[in-house]
């Protein structure tokens, strides 16, 4: 919450030098950098119009019902607003009798501020449609270093190439606090195995 808020095909992908309000959390203090105020790799990409109607929708109904969205919810919502490819398609979600058999049906996933983030995966870097920033105001997927910040990279640390290169390298990362967990369990086993 304490990054700068942004909207959809805004920010910067090097440095965005608009500074960063105080933070909300022990967790955003410890990622935070005190070299610098504004934040690294902070672009929200461009959207699709049909594409931010989506996400303003899923963030609005993940505040007022405390749950995301699937594509059953947006079907009852208004039916134009469904993707146009096959696995969103009216019969491919509801057969004849009205039974539910969509696949993939939670494609667009708000994260939420209170819950625990979805797994950051490379896939990132095609689109965003599973990291929608929970703010209806802002009504975008996460920029780079909000998903750093998920993935627990310290504010600091650089992402360099392009946009979609940056989210792979995201992705395809072990999180930062998980590694050096991992490393200090291998630490004190390897300390036990050489005690003189």
């Amino acid at each position: 919450r304490d990054l700068p808020a942004l909207k959809s095909d805004s920010g910067n992908n090097y440095y965005f030098k608009k500074p960063c309000k105080e933070p909300k959390s022990k967790y955003s203090i410890e990622l935070r950098s005190s070299y610098f105020s504004g934040a690294f790799n902070h672009f929200a990409r461009p959207h699709m119009n049909e594409d931010l109607l989506r996400y303003k929708y899923f963030a609005e109904f993940a505040i007022k019902n405390d749950r995301n969205a699937n594509l059953y919810d947006l079907m009852e919502y208004d039916k134009k607003l469904l993707p146009k490819h096959n696995s969103a398609h009216i019969k491919n979600l509801k057969n004849k009798k009205g039974d539910k058999i969509g696949k993939y049906v939670d494609r667009f996933k708000v994260q939420r501020w209170n819950e625990p983030a979805t797994t950051v995966t490379a896939h990132i870097s095609k689109d965003g449609h599973a990291f929608i920033h929970p703010d209806p105001k802002q009504n975008r997927s996460l920029t780079a270093r909000e998903v750093a910040r998920i993935q627990s990279f310290p504010d600091d640390y650089i992402f360099s190439g392009p946009r979609t290169e940056q989210l792979k390298q995201i992705g395809n990362a072990v999180p930062v606090q998980l590694a050096y967990i991992i490393a200090e369990g291998i630490k004190s086993i390897l300390k036990e195995c050489y005690i003189d």
